[in-house]
């Protein structure tokens, strides 16, 4: 599957990045002046994934994380935007989050991203960066299916996706077709 403006972090500072058929490496900071529209960020550890959350969430974004867990990630972006949404399929994973560290600007929701689409459609409405991490025990199917509706339904500016399998997958495309 082919994915337009898909980007993959390899390395501090720089990223490899295909748009429609092209790679090219440029700097993090360009990556938003090179893609317009939706973009898609892909980076392989979680580390990378939170300073994504720290450094591409403002005051003024809405943010939704699909599979905050526990909710660490979703604390920084609700700190950093003052609106956030946490979705995770684990019930109890999601009371403990919500107990931890719920709030007036940060909420967490028990959903199925792949069986409630409807209902993950709904809660994205008006969510302009969209944060995530389903893939531990999600196959790379089920994250390329979550990143499709999440493109087609919530449409935000910016999806941060945290798989170690698609970052993998889209390296070796990328040194087998430059």
């Amino acid at each position: 599957m082919r994915m337009r403006g898909v980007v993959a972090a390899f390395g501090p500072g720089r990223v490899m990045v295909r748009i429609k058929d092209e790679i090219v490496q440029c700097w993090r900071s360009e990556v938003e002046k090179l893609l317009q529209g939706m973009t898609v960020l892909v980076v392989p550890e979680t580390h990378h994934y939170h300073y994504l959350a720290y450094s591409q969430v403002v005051e003024g974004d809405k943010a939704l994380e699909i599979g905050s867990d526990f909710g660490r990630c979703s604390v920084i972006l609700a700190r950093a935007c003052g609106d956030a949404v946490g979705v995770d399929v684990m019930p109890e994973r999601v009371a403990q989050a919500q107990a931890t560290f719920g709030s007036p600007n940060l909420k967490f929701i028990t959903l199925d991203c792949l069986k409630e689409t409807e209902k993950l459609a709904d809660i994205g409405r008006g969510r302009n960066k969209v944060f995530i991490d389903i893939n531990g025990n999600r196959d790379l199917d089920a994250v390329l299916r979550c990143i499709r509706h999440v493109q087609e339904r919530v449409r935000p500016q910016l999806i941060v996706v945290k798989s170690l399998r698609l970052t993998e997958k889209m390296a070796r495309e990328t040194f087998t077709e430059a």
